[in-house]
């Protein structure tokens, strides 16, 4: 799957250079982006208020 290796190669959105190899997300903390192939898979929350 070539979508894995574009996470850490490219510039997600909303960021200007690429994650490259942060060596654990201890290191990196949350990142709040992704690539197009997950974000066009997320479904809107729920709304529950009425």
């Amino acid at each position: 799957m070539t979508d894995n290796p574009r996470f850490f190669a490219e510039p997600l959105p909303g960021h200007t250079e690429p994650l490259g190899h942060p060596g654990g997300a201890t290191d990196t903390g949350p990142i709040e982006a992704d690539t197009e192939l997950v974000t066009a898979h997320l479904t809107p929350p729920i709304d529950d208020s009425d």
